[in-house]
């Protein structure tokens, strides 16, 4: 087993964006004080290692590979530096903090704000906002005025968002927690 997780627990297969998920849950239970082994949190941290391809974005699954995928890559970063693995511009070194980097690079040159044709919008700019603001700097002071305007501007007269094409609920919880992330009240989201 490659430290994955997958859509059902008898699938006997990995999945990027399932491993995501799952890695951001274990983060919020041990924020909330429920323990966690350390090594399910290191065998899921190799599994997106595993996943990084040469261009340095996550690829699908580590079964079948594949391309990268810029929505996967986003989560990868955020949830990399959730579990601590940083890249150099925040204070990592060594090999670790390069593989980071090169992937906070890819992710900077496919996703945009506007025009991001990859499908996903809401999805991949949920954990990209979650990056971006965990990273800081520049990259956060560029990105963040251009989200925040692109969900005002997208929200409908009821207050909700439509994201995705899957409905308000979804995406309007991800618009408010993308807005909140200057604010700091998540504490997933706090630096």
């Amino acid at each position: 087993h490659a430290g994955g997780w997958y859509y059902t627990p008898q699938g006997n297969n990995d999945e990027g964006s399932v491993t995501v998920t799952q890695l951001q849950a274990l983060r919020a239970c041990r924020n909330v004080g429920i323990q966690v082994p350390k090594g399910t949190i290191d065998r899921a941290v190799s599994y997106l290692r595993q996943c990084q391809q040469a261009d340095g974005g996550i690829c699908y699954s580590f079964r079948s590979r594949g391309s990268s995928r810029p929505a996967i890559s986003a989560a990868a970063v955020a949830c990399f530096y959730a579990a601590g693995v940083y890249d150099r511009r925040t204070g990592g070194e060594g090999s670790e903090a390069e593989m980071v980097e090169k992937l906070v690079q890819y992710v900077r040159s496919q996703v945009r704000v506007d025009g991001y044709g990859g499908g996903h919008y809401f999805y991949t700019h949920f954990y990209m906002a979650q990056a971006m603001y965990q990273r800081g700097g520049k990259d956060w002071s560029e990105y963040f005025p251009q989200i925040r305007d692109y969900m005002i501007r997208t929200q409908a007269p009821d207050g909700s968002w439509n994201g995705d094409g899957v409905g308000t609920t979804y995406g309007t919880a991800i618009a408010t927690i993308i807005l909140q992330l200057p604010y700091g009240y998540l504490p997933i989201c706090q630096r």
